[in-house]
């Protein structure tokens, strides 16, 4: 298992990711589940424009199996994405990937 800064590369899989969390969210609410193409074109924003933010993926055997997104926000950073597969949960995934936020 691997923590690592994503790049372009990486944006299919992650919008994978984020359109199960997106579809989530969403759904708790009774809202309709997204496009899958808004999540990735708020992806593909992000790595075009988005100079104050990163995300960071957890792979594992080349497959990225958590994300997290994180924002400067002023002085201050937020993370606003976090997901893991739900085969891969309670492994301590999103510790390492909030670890790796901390040293950001």
């Amino acid at each position: 298992m691997k923590i690592r800064k994503a790049n372009e590369k990486d944006i299919p899989q992650i919008t994978e990711l984020l359109f199960k969390l997106t579809s989530y969210e969403r759904e708790i609410i009774n809202m309709p589940p997204p496009e899958k193409k808004e999540v990735e074109s708020r992806i593909n924003l992000d790595f075009i424009y988005g100079g104050d933010l990163d995300y960071f993926v957890c792979e594992k055997e080349e497959k990225i199996i958590g994300v997290i997104k994180i924002e400067q926000f002023l002085n201050e950073a937020k993370i606003s994405e976090a997901y893991v597969e739900k085969e891969h949960r309670k492994k301590g995934i999103m510790t390492l990937l909030f670890d790796e936020c901390i040293k950001w």
